[in-house]
């Protein structure tokens, strides 16, 4: 049979094989492959990247839709033989991902409005670069407008990369729109995931939340709600969050999807009242978050921050849900991290705990508290080694040991900035014990299950050495 007897629904199936580029030669064989070239039943998953310019511009004059588009700079992709096609194509876009300019944001909201006009634009996401955040106002202000007015938006992602922020914009746009705003017509609720990770405050983005407050289900902000702005009392799907400290966090305690909780925690004169509401909620949804991250600046060392892990612990007789606990610092910090005293008074509530990250030196106190009996179900346990330290010496200490004789199935992730690549050069325990050579490796992985069990734990090879120390080993040093 040749292709010229195939029916159109046969020859439709091959030409889905084709890549964009393919398609497009199709259209010069004869009319009947120019037509059917140009079926949107083949170019509705068919994926374009714009640095290839002559393909991007023939793709956005002929075909008809595209499941994403993927634009750099579009400084060049502007300005090329394509024009202006972004802003006037008909080809429906259902993601689009792209990278602009602020002095192009006019230009992004033209295109975001003729992709929502064309009515399959779902996926947006966004990265500013190289511009002066506080500069063009008002084409901010119009962007970040149309963004709120995209009607059937799903995720939207707004991020930086590389924005010089100069001062602060608040006083420069909220009072433009406060008086507006509460004559904004809300689109339908849409969105599942939203981002808004920029180093300006979103003046829309208690609007956002307000209107898609029944569909949200992954919230990702890098600041604060603009001032008098709320929390919605109800958001029945969300399951994710990552956030500063937001005021009203205590309204959260009713989001009763939310699992997974990501917590900037820093502390100045406009986040110390909510510190209340923060506890309340962390205490009340202890019996349903499963994974929590708390990120620490290095001089945060109030007691009111550290003393926010208490709440982890919930309140009367329930049982913490939580599996993963991480605790990260954006510098060096104490060590022993202050934040592992509050942590040890509640281990015992948090039976169900699997992995936990300390974010620094454990202390003594810690490592005597994980007894075996607290924190039954722990697989992961990550720690850093104390400054000057080789990995090699923490895998044979005797607190590790006890630790692996208490928690057999237990891996200890043991990492430092150091390098630690022939370290039997200036390390008299690696001189002396040839058991481990630890090669060029910024982390170690302690284990002591025999190695032909299977094992829960995803071993990364890539990243971490294993050090596997023998039952028996363990069993006598320990002893």
């Amino acid at each position: 049979m040749e292709l010229s007897n195939l029916g159109d629904d046969e020859l439709l199936l091959i030409l889905g094989y084709l890549s964009a580029r393919e398609l497009l030669k199709c259209r010069v064989v004869c009319r009947r492959w120019r037509d059917a070239a140009l079926h949107p039943h083949l170019w509705r998953m068919k994926s374009v990247d714009s640095y290839n310019t002559l393909l991007a511009s023939a793709v956005l004059r002929l075909a008809p839709c595209l499941d994403s588009l993927t634009a750099g700079s579009l400084w060049n992709f502007i300005f090329d033989k394509s024009g202006l096609l972004l802003a006037s194509t008909k080809c429906a876009i259902s993601k689009l991902h792209m990278t602009f300019s602020m002095s192009d944001a006019c230009y992004m909201a033209l295109v975001i409005t003729r992709q929502a006009s064309l009515g399959r634009l779902k996926e947006v996401s966004l990265e500013l670069f190289k511009g002066k955040a506080d500069l063009p106002l008002y084409r901010l202000r119009a962007f970040l407008q149309q963004l709120l007015h995209t009607p059937g938006l799903e995720v939207l992602k707004l991020h930086t990369v590389e924005v010089e922020y100069i001062g602060d914009m608040s006083g420069v746009l909220l009072p433009v729109l406060a008086g507006a705003a509460q004559f904004e017509d809300p689109v339908p609720a849409s969105l599942r995931q939203l981002w808004i990770t920029v180093p300006f405050p979103d003046p829309y983005a208690h609007l956002r939340l307000k209107w898609h407050a029944t569909t949200l289900e992954v919230l990702k902000l890098a600041r604060a709600l603009p001032p008098a702005a709320s929390l919605p009392s109800t958001m029945p799907r969300l399951r994710e969050l990552d956030c500063p400290l937001l005021g009203g966090m205590a309204v959260m305690a009713q989001y009763e999807a939310l699992r997974s909780l990501s917590l900037e925690v820093k502390l100045d004169e406009s986040t110390v009242p909510y510190l209340l509401g923060v506890e309340s909620f962390l205490r009340a949804a202890a019996t349903r978050l499963e994974f929590v991250q708390l990120s620490y600046e290095a001089h945060e060392e109030r007691a009111a921050a550290v003393d926010l892990v208490l709440s982890l612990g919930g309140t009367g007789k329930a049982t913490a849900a939580l599996e993963t606990l991480l605790f990260s610092f954006d510098a060096d910090i104490p060590t022993p991290p202050l934040q592992l005293r509050p942590l040890t008074a509640i281990l015992h509530r948090l039976s169900l705990l699997r992995t936990l990250n300390i974010g620094g030196v454990p202390s003594n106190a810690f490592l005597t508290a994980l007894d075996g009996e607290v924190l039954p179900h722990l697989r992961k346990l990550s720690m850093k080694t104390p400054e000057d330290s080789c990995p090699h010496v923490v895998a044979h200490s005797e607190p590790i040991k006890k630790l692996l004789q208490s928690y057999p199935l237990l891996h200890i992730r043991i990492s430092d900035e150091g390098d630690y690549f022939d370290c039997e050069d200036f390390c008299d325990f690696c001189a002396g014990n040839k058991c481990h050579r630890i090669p060029d490796y910024s982390a170690s992985v302690v284990f002591s299950h025999p190695l032909e069990d299977s094992c829960e734990v995803i071993h990364d090879l890539n990243s971490c050495y294993e050090i596997h120390l023998s039952l028996s080993e363990v069993e006598v040093d320990a002893l």
